[in-house]
Order: structure tokens, then sequence, then C-alpha cells
């Protein structure tokens, strides 16, 4: 949970009206009175825009009920009336831009004789600032399946992020936009609104066009495990909780390209990039950017009796993986004697295999 990822024990205080240290801390200083055995809550709103939500109170054991909650002038009434005695717990959230809670106070009550005659109590929540997550969330993340890539970056309108997710899969590309904000209530990353574009994929190495939008108009959460030096956010649509993504900070962006393939499978792809991976983090300092997949046309019997010669072995398939990767300002150590700070483009890697079995890296070069 987001509570002990970083370690924020969130303000919570009694409230009380007429306690002076919680006025300080709310955006904007609420007026509570019981009148005629009602409990009466009075929001300041000089906009009008109706951000807070009052509890309805529409349980069957609930000692009040919600009589009122609307626009008065430049307050926003809430009014509990009595409707049997007994101990019960009031609330009102503010939600920016209609999304996330980033303030929740409640208040407790005593109801007697058909009157709520006391205040016992209560609480106040309201979301961390922004800094507070900036370094542990911005930043580049790979998928779990290593397909896919998301950019978190901070939104200038305010205390909020934007999300990139690109994806490749054999019927085509994604891309997912969205923006998160932090709500105080349930401790997650939520979004709506999110909207995806087809990214059709092509032969070419130019970058391929965005297709039309897909505006879903969708709500979902993003939940973090590990800790801000390793973390991992947990992508999910609340209309489709088994529809999850797991992203893994990176501390390079990776692209990956599957190209369009018709003689492998994504999976078989992707488990050969995984070894390329392999060797590349074993160069101390090496950033990879790009990852690719060159296309069917390099998979000839030439080139595979070509690799076959390399060591008299007999592969039946193989294929060919571009990369882009920099190299760091001291190449010494580098096995392949690598040019330091250097940005190296289209680095070739042969690999191959037998029948379907495991990939083995054959050939690599400039």
């Amino acid at each position: 949970m987001m509570k002990k990822l970083f370690a924020i024990i969130l303000a919570v205080a009694l409230l009380l009206c007429s306690v002076a240290a919680v006025a300080e801390e709310a955006k904007a200083e609420i007026k509570c009175d019981i009148v005629d055995g009602s409990y009466v809550i009075r929001i300041p709103d000089e906009n009008g825009d109706l951000g807070w939500l009052a509890d309805d109170m529409a349980q069957d054991d609930s000692v009040v009920k919600l009589a009122k909650a609307e626009l008065e002038g430049k307050e926003f009434v809430i009014q509990y009336d009595p409707t049997g005695d007994g101990e019960v717990s009031v609330g009102v959230r503010h939600y920016y831009n209609g999304i996330a809670c980033d303030e929740y106070r409640t208040w407790d009550l005593s109801v007697k004789d058909g009157k709520v005659t006391e205040v016992t109590g209560g609480t106040y929540t309201a979301s961390p600032s922004p800094e507070t997550f900036d370094p542990a969330l911005i930043g580049d993340y790979l998928g779990d399946d290593g397909m896919a890539l998301m950019t978190i970056t901070k939104n200038e309108g305010g205390s909020a992020w934007d999300v990139d997710v690109n994806g490749a899969t054999s019927h085509g590309g994604f891309m997912f936009k969205t923006t998160i904000y932090f709500d105080c209530e349930t401790e997650r990353f939520v979004y709506d609104k999110g909207k995806t574009w087809v990214l059709p994929i092509t032969d070419s190495d130019e970058e391929p066009e965005l297709g039309e939008p897909n505006a879903f108009g969708q709500v979902g959460a993003f939940y973090t495990t590990g800790n801000p030096e390793d973390m991992i956010l947990t992508w999910m649509r609340e209309e489709d909780a088994e529809n999850t993504m797991n992203f893994q900070r990176i501390d390079a962006p990776v692209g990956v390209n599957f190209g369009n393939s018709v003689l492998f499978l994504e999976e078989d792809l992707n488990a050969a990039m995984n070894l390329i991976r392999e060797q590349i983090a074993s160069w101390e300092g090496v950033q990879l950017r790009l990852i690719r997949y060159a296309g069917d046309e390099n998979s000839t019997k030439e080139n595979l009796d070509w690799l076959n010669g390399h060591e008299d072995t007999n592969y039946t398939e193989c294929a060919l993986f571009k990369t882009d990767f920099h190299t760091p300002e001291e190449g010494e150590g580098n096995a392949l004697a690598l040019d330091p700070d250097f940005e190296y483009e289209d680095y070739g890697w042969w690999v191959a295999r037998v029948d379907g079995g495991e990939w083995q890296i054959v050939d690599s070069g400039y």
C-alpha cells in the first residue's frame, strides 16, 4: 500500500469546528452547527464548482439521514437530520477535477431523543504534497512482459502526473494516455478518461503515425509495491480487474519493436530479445535504448548456412535483431572494446535455434 511504500503518515486529527489548529490545515474554513437538532455543515465555495460530496447515509441502521447537500450563495450547505438514537460518523470529501479525493473530513455525532446532541470527535485527511511522490514516480518503466514501456512526467497543471503507456503486440501496437492523481481516501493513484491509439506496425524504421483515439471514459488505478528505489506499479482498469499490467522502473527508456513477422510468434521474439538484454546488461555502464526485430527477410537459408559455419552447428532457424545503446565514458573492461561515451545505432545480433528450442547468440557486431 502507498502508506507503507512512502512511509507517509497522513494528517489525522480530531476535528471540531472550533479547533483552530485543524482549521489552519484546511483549505477552507468550515463552519458547523447543531440547528434544531440537525447537524449543519457550511463550506465556502467561491467558484460554485461543487467539488464537495457528502455521505448519503443510506444505510438502514443509520441514526441520521442526509437532508440537504446544495449550494446556497457561496456556501455548500450539508444538513443531517436525526432518525434515531445512537452514535454515527458523517463525512464530506473534496474531489479535484472530479476524480480524486484530496480532502476528507468526518465528524462523530451523538444522537439522543431525536436530536444531535454533541460532536464527540472526527478526522481530517489530506493528500500529501505532489513533491512527496515526484522523485519516486517520474521516470520510465518497462512492462513485466518486456513489451510495454510506461513514462510518467509531472503535469504542469498541478497535483497530477501524465502517463504514457506504449506496447507492441502481434496484431499491432497501442498507446494509452491518461493523467493520474493521488487519492487520499483510497491511498492510490487514480485516473479516468484514458484514451488509446492504434500504432500500426510497419516494416519501416520511421515512427508510425497514431491512429484515431478511442476515449474509454474509464476509471482505474495504479497500485504500488516495493519501495521508491525499486518500485513496481500495477495498472488496473476498475471495470476489468483481470486486465492488469505490471511496470518496473528502469534507468533509461528501452524501446521495443517486434515488427510484423509471419515466421515467429511474439513470444519467440521476446525470448530472443531477453537473451540480448541479458548480454548487454553484462556490459557495465551500457544503457540500452532500443531493441527491434530486423524482419523476416533476414531469416534466409543463406544466412542460416553462414551462421552454422561459425562453429559447424546445425541450427534450423535464425533471426536478426538491431539495438541502439550508449556506452559509458570509460570503455575499459568491456569484452568488445566498445568506444567510450558513444551512441551505437543498429548494432546487430544474430540468434539461432534448433526446431523451436532455446535461442543462442551466434554473432553480433556494429
